[in-house]
């Protein structure tokens, strides 16, 4: 691939750092349009991206599953490419962003190019999200939903990126219309359920998120205008069109950047999360065989990411036991001591197991909340 750098190869700076690439979601912020005389500007948006972050949920809840890296890009010249403007802007910038030809403020770049430059600086990532130093607001998320794009020149942008990141990280569509001609013979038409995403269907009598909606809220949802935000049913529009393709709520960011996360998106934003992290690092004692004296008193203990709503189950097994029994059972996440008979004789062996699952009240989907599952075990001999 060609080099469009000015000066030297790409670095990166990490932000925040809440633990081992290995067990968390990295996010990488990479700048395009930035000439060397910007880079104090690109430190300070990518600051205003973390604090975005930091201040939506459900990412501010589960903040300490992500690290935030900065990548420094310089570009030869400040912008990038524009044909929309007049006369046309075009520039030499580092990453190759533009706006679209099908759209004015569709701001979208080649995305391997993105992820060469990401790989090229040694980031560790799992999505790379770019702001554009240009003077006109826009946003975007290419086809492969693997980069998010937005401008920076507009008092919002951070928002904006969080919508970006909805798709690039949690894989959820647009909710919005007017994109798309609208095609009545769809309406109120129960079409198979085909669409890829969590948070919008083409079945508005049977929704894949039916888990959130109550007994009472008819399917498809009529009345919009007359329900309350936090209403989940089936509300037709979405993905561009007016017609035919349904969405969870009334408003959401995935509609406009300056709501909240609905439900769904909520739920499905966790679920991404769990794909790049679990719910604890690492176990004590860290040996899964121990050998103990009778009577010992044995501490074991998860280095949990987030205690809050963990629920937590010890369960031991002492051998020639037919079955497990739970020692201990918490909603929030506790640690377990378990205190060894003194008077055995003998050798005695035990099993010690543990199972920590997510059951915050923003999961409902039972598979969503299995795969936050994690589970270990120990074998423990006791003799004198």
């Amino acid at each position: 691939m060609p080099k469009r750098y000015t000066w030297g190869s790409p670095r990166f700076t990490t932000l925040i750092d809440n633990g081992s690439p290995d067990n968390r979601l990295d996010v990488a912020i990479m700048g395009d349009g930035y000439a060397e005389a910007d880079m104090p500007l690109f430190y300070a948006d990518a600051d205003k991206i973390v604090a975005e972050f930091h201040a939506v949920e459900p990412m501010a809840s589960y903040i300490r599953h992500f690290n935030f890296h900065r990548v420094d890009v310089i570009s030869r010249q400040s912008g990038i490419n524009d044909r929309w403007q007049d006369p046309p802007v075009s520039v030499q910038s580092a990453l190759g962003a533009r706006f679209s030809f099908i759209a004015e403020r569709r701001l979208v770049g080649p995305d391997p190019w993105v992820w060469h430059v990401a790989n090229q600086s040694g980031v560790p990532w799992d999505s790379v999200l770019v702001v554009c130093n240009t003077p006109r607001r826009g946003g975007a998320t290419l086809f492969t939903m693997g980069v998010g794009y937005a401008s920076r020149n507009s008092y919002d942008f951070p928002r904006i990126m969080i919508h970006e990141a909805g798709h690039s990280i949690a894989k959820l569509m647009d909710e919005y219309t007017g994109e798309l001609p609208d095609l009545t013979l769809f309406a109120g038409r129960s079409l198979p359920n085909f669409l890829p995403f969590a948070n919008i269907t083409t079945n508005g009598k049977k929704p894949k998120w039916k888990v959130w909606v109550d007994e009472e809220t008819a399917c498809p949802t009529p009345g919009a205008d007359q329900c309350a935000p936090a209403t989940v049913g089936a509300f037709e529009g979405a993905g561009y069109t007016n017609y035919g393709v349904y969405r969870p709520t009334v408003d959401c960011i995935m509609k406009r950047h300056y709501a909240q996360f609905c439900p769904v998106c909520r739920e499905q934003w966790i679920k991404r999360i769990y794909r790049k992290s679990t719910i604890a690092d690492s176990f004590a004692p860290a040996e899964e065989s121990l050998h103990v004296p009778h009577g010992a008193e044995i501490r074991f203990e998860a280095d949990v990411i987030r205690p809050k709503y963990i629920h937590t189950t010890w369960r031991i097994k002492q051998k020639g036991q037919r079955g497990w029994l739970t020692a201990q059972e918490t909603d929030d996440y506790e640690p377990f001591t378990l205190q060894l008979p003194a008077a055995a004789r003998g050798r005695t062996h035990w099993q010690i197991a543990c199972t920590l699952e997510d059951h915050h009240p923003w999961l409902r989907k039972p598979d969503v909340i299995q795969a936050t599952r994690q589970a270990r075990q120990w074998r423990l001999v006791a003799e004198l």
